[in-house]
């Protein structure tokens, strides 16, 4: 019965196991297999790629020059702005950038993708390698959508904030007064926002998004609506808002192709899509336009690699049939030979007892305390005997060197064979595994029953950003307002109400936006970022290894933003465009009725004296910049400046160089705000100034470039929870193995065995041995003897022989 319910630990290793010996192995000894790998790191792009098809449109005739060139044409000093002709071509230019800049992006996720390394130390699964290559895959992904969408909302806010023209009219456009034409040239060409009919205007910080329209004979009252197609001020909005349900319409296709006089017929678009019709270009440039992706790894080729020379895996069993009859077997046999030497030992043990109980009757001795008891006497030697053994088999050292150096005869006694013994312990509880690390941390293995954990499941990041961007300063109520007031004179650029005010405002508001969602978008990437662990780490390593992440997004976040929008400023900077602002540039009639285009000028702080000429907006310094004035709420009507504020050849120029100390201030704010009164604004709401009191890092006199480059972020709030990590990982069990000196009934028992095999062993062989070597003996003694002697020798042979038997 003890050789049957005896559990045994048994330790297998395979040399140069198959791929399928390996997945046999696994299927049954998950939790103990090891399998090193040859290779411990391999790029993805060796095992693993990807295909993928996007969307129809991008291989349609509508992206090609030719269609674009043949909808393109019409006179949009004509017809309404948002007359579908207005904006067709240009839709499509969209859309095909659009088409080109997501596959762009999706060379850059795969670059990422097969660039990156995989690191096993022991052979994996097929279903851990697809979850680790799906996941990689996806954070590439991810990572290209947003690094698209971080772009698009800096080139929208960049564009919104300097007031660019758009050619099309759509939302600002050019005029000039007929009063001015009562006058002989020089005179200046206006430039004003474009307004609707329900009151909407450009200047809105939303614009005006409707639906185009075809209108009939170039009239404004009788129209046909586009299904699909968006008009909004600025033709990127539009576009994004859009879909593509009328060119999926023949009917619809054919209206747009009649009034745009095109002559080249089109078919409408049929493809099945897993994106509805009445998709917008938004959503699908949020899925990078994919259609369908297919991910396919080649787990032989993965295994190749690692190519483990050998595996380990243990496990332990009960009911093992041979080990039962051989022990049984040899312990009978054992137990035979130990009844031969204990039996007299026995008798005489009882003999003495029975004579020592009538010695003492014969005596008379009965008092309990001094007379002998012979069974306690016996128990006290059994205890004795047994502490005797126990602490011979724990001090056991089979390499004794004589050494009195404590860690020497330690090392020796490990090195005595010793017993493991593999323990398994179900559902364990976090306080559990604590225990159990604290006293078998080299050999506890908990394995996760989930191995891809997202960080958003145990880390939280709360960023904190500075006071401005919770302020009215940043509202549409507040600078959509100020824009009633600006009227552009290119004499009064340093006028702050005329000039630069509500695109001042506009740029802080764009500052923040930018800011914020870069912050939202890293964190929202960082979350989607999985923590891939087979087994449940400890406290201490797991806090180690989050902290890395933490610092390593906190890095990527900040300089991510500063490449990206120190690209953008070059951009701006170097391809001047005309502005609603009019500081770029300056449209002119001149004497002979021609328009002309002059660049805009500004103050040279360098050069200060007089006649030093000023400095021109096609080549801007940081020197050229002048100070913002506003007229002071006195008889006199002085230009008062405007601490921190500085008006520079571009409004996000304008803004990055200036700084918030007039905002800290009641009486600035207070003063500005009578200053748009003054010019005609009269719904100008009450605007509470910044708090210098709240606690900040940093100064009131800190330039918005320096707020910026540090994302506008007071202070990130981190939460860790190492509690929700264990939960999510939730080990089903936990092993360990422990090392026992000896099992005391298994080592009676087999030595016991050992004995009773060596003595049947010997009882078998011993006699053939003797007789052999009285044979070899006999021999000898015989090529040594003179002839004489041989009879005498045959007879001692024989005699021996019969001695021997």
């Amino acid at each position: 019965m003890y050789s049957a319910l005896l559990l045994r630990t048994v330790n297998v290793t395979v040399h140069n196991p198959s791929e399928k010996k390996f997945k046999e192995i696994y299927d049954k000894y998950r939790d103990t297999l090891k399998c090193p790998c040859s290779r411990v790191s391999a790029q993805y792009s060796e095992f693993a790629y990807f295909q993928v098809t996007f969307h129809e449109v991008c291989n349609s005739e509508f992206v090609s020059q030719e269609w674009i060139d043949e909808v393109y044409g019409a006179n949009v000093s004509f017809i309404p702005p948002n007359d579908v002709r207005t904006i067709l071509s240009h839709f499509w230019q969209l859309v095909r950038s659009f088409c080109t800049l997501t596959n762009i992006y999706l060379i850059d996720a795969s670059n990422e993708f097969n660039s990156s390394n995989l690191v096993s130390l022991s052979a994996q699964p097929q279903h851990i390698i697809e979850t680790k290559i799906n996941t990689s895959l996806n954070f590439a992904i991810n990572s290209a959508i947003i690094n698209l969408k971080k772009n698009l909302l800096i080139t929208r806010e960049t564009i919104l904030v300097n007031g660019q023209i758009s050619i099309l009219g759509t939302n600002y456009f050019l005029y000039i007064d007929f009063v001015q034409l009562s006058f002989y040239p020089p005179f200046g060409i206006g430039i004003n926002t474009t307004y609707f009919s329900d009151g909407c205007s450009c200047e809105n910080h939303n614009g005006c998004p409707r639906s185009a329209v075809v209108f009939e004979f170039n009239e404004t009252s009788t129209f046909e609506n586009i299904p699909g197609m968006m008009f909004d001020c600025l033709p990127l909005d539009g576009a994004l808002a859009s879909s593509f349900e009328c060119f999926y319409d023949s009917w619809c296709l054919s209206l747009i192709q009649n009034v745009s006089k095109s002559n080249m017929r089109s078919e409408p678009l049929h493809s099945q899509s897993r994106f509805g019709h009445n998709t917008t270009l938004k959503t699908l440039l949020d899925e990078l336009m994919i259609e369908q992706l297919t991910m396919t790894v080649v787990f032989s080729s993965y295994y190749s690699i690692c190519n483990p020379k050998y595996c380990t895996y243990s496990y332990t069993h009960r009911f093992d049939i041979l080990f039962i009859i051989t022990f049984t077997a040899s312990a009978f046999g054992g137990i035979s030979v130990v009844l031969i030497f204990i039996a007299p030992l026995l008798i005489k043990l009882a003999y003495w007892i029975v004579t020592l109980r009538k010695r003492n009757n014969s005596l008379g001795i009965h008092n309990t305390n001094q007379s002998i008891n012979p069974l306690r006497f016996i128990i006290t030697r059994r205890f004795n005997l047994r502490l005797t053994i126990q602490n011979l088999l724990q001090n056991l050292n089979l390499f004794n060197s004589s050494s009195q150096n404590p860690s020497v005869i330690q090392r020796e006694r490990f090195t005595t064979p010793n017993q493991t013994k593999i323990i398994i312990i179900t559902n364990t509880t976090q306080d559990e595994y604590e225990q159990l690390w604290n006293l078998h941390s080299d050999t506890l293995y908990c394995p996760c029953s989930e191995i891809t954990i997202p960080y958003s499941n145990f880390i939280q990041i709360i960023p904190i950003f500075h006071q401005l961007c919770s302020s009215m300063f940043i509202s549409p109520e507040w600078f959509d307002e100020l824009s009633h007031a600006m009227v552009v004179d290119i004499y009064q650029y340093s006028q702050f109400a005329g000039t630069i005010g509500a695109h001042y405002f506009k740029g802080l508001a764009a500052f923040c936006s930018i800011a914020e969602q870069a912050v939202n978008n890293s964190y929202r990437l960082f979350s989607a970022k999985t923590f891939i662990s087979d087994r449940i780490l400890p406290k201490n390593i797991f806090d180690n290894e989050v902290k890395i992440l933490v610092d390593t997004f906190n890095e990527s976040t900040f300089s991510e933003l500063y490449r990206t929008f120190s690209l953008t400023r070059v951009a701006v900077e170097t391809n001047p465009f005309a502005s609603r602002i009019g500081q770029q540039v300056t449209f002119l009639v001149d004497n002979e009725y021609q328009i002309k285009i002059e660049s805009g000028q500004i103050e040279n702080q360098r050069m200060k004296a007089p006649g030093a000429p000023p400095c021109t907006c096609l080549l801007p310094d940081d020197d050229c910049y002048a100070y913002a004035y506003v007229y002071s709420f006195t008889e006199t009507f002085d230009m008062t400046k405007i601490n921190g504020l500085l008006i520079k050849c571009f409004s996000t120029e304008s803004t990055l160089f200036s700084t918030l100390e007039c905002w800290y201030n009641h009486s600035c704010v207070e003063l500005v705000r009578m200053h748009y009164i003054m010019n005609g604004v009269t719904n100008i709401i009450d605007i509470a100034p910044l708090d210098e009191n709240l606690p900040s890092k940093f100064s009131i006199n800190d330039t918005i470039e320096v707020l910026i480059n540090a994302l506008l972020l007071e202070n990130f709030t981190i939460n860790i929870s190492y509690d929700q990590y264990y939960a999510k990982c939730a080990p089903l069990s936990c092993i360990y193995t422990i090392e026992e000196t000896f099992d005391f009934i298994f080592l009676i028992t087999s030595i016991l065995a050992i004995y009773a095999v060596l003595n049947k062993i010997f009882r078998l062989t011993l006699p053939f041995i003797v007789q052999l070597t009285l044979i070899i003996w006999n021999r000898i003694r015989k090529e040594n003897s003179p002839p004489n002697q041989s009879t005498h020798i045959l007879e001692d042979t024989q005699h021996n022989s019969k001695l021997s038997k």
